[in-house]
C-alpha cells in the first residue's frame, strides 16, 4: 500500500528549472504551463526533493519525476517507468492532457483532421481553390 503524508511541501523553483532543462526546446512552453498548473492546483500532483511523485497526497513508491517528466513530451515511451502511467492519468483527470505529447492526443488530432477532410469532400466545410487530400497518419 502506498504511503500517505498529510503535509507535502511545494516543489522548489530549482526543481522546476531542472525539469524544464530535460524537455525538448520546442515543448518547453507546454512544460512550463504544465508546471504552473501543478503549482496552482496545490496537492493534486506534486513531488518531493528526491523526485518521488505524489498523486492526491499519496506517494508512488519508486517513482521519480525527473525521469518521468521528460517522457511526457515524447511520442514514444517504450520504457515502463514507475509512475509514468499514474502521472499521465492524473494529468488527464486534471484536464491538462493538451500540454503533453501522447499517442491519444496524436490520434485525436488525426481523427479531427480526417473528419474535417470528410466535410470538405462532402462540401460541408470550407475548401480552398485546389483539391486537398488527407493521407492519414
Amino acid at each position: 500500500m502506498a504511503e500517505h503524508f498529510d503535509l507535502i511541501a511545494k516543489p522548489f523553483i530549482s526543481d522546476e528549472k531542472q525539469l524544464l532543462l530535460l524537455v525538448p526546446k520546442g515543448l518547453k512552453k507546454n512544460a512550463q504551463h504544465l508546471l504552473e498548473e501543478f503549482d496552482k492546483r496545490g496537492n493534486e500532483l506534486t513531488w518531493n526533493s528526491s523526485g518521488t511523485i505524489f498523486v492526491d497526497q499519496v506517494a508512488i513508491p519508486g517513482s521519480n519525476l525527473f525521469t518521468v517528466f521528460p517522457l511526457l513530451f515524447k511520442v514514444r515511451r517504450s520504457e515502463k517507468l514507475i509512475g509514468l502511467n499514474e502521472l499521465i492519468q492524473k494529468i488527464n483527470d486534471m484536464g491538462l492532457s493538451s500540454y503533453i505529447v501522447n499517442e491519444n492526443n496524436l490520434k485525436r488530432k488525426s481523427i479531427h483532421k480526417h473528419q474535417e477532410s470528410k466535410k470538405i469532400i462532402k462540401g460541408q466545410g470550407e475548401s480552398d481553390d485546389f483539391p486537398w487530400y488527407y493521407l492519414g497518419p
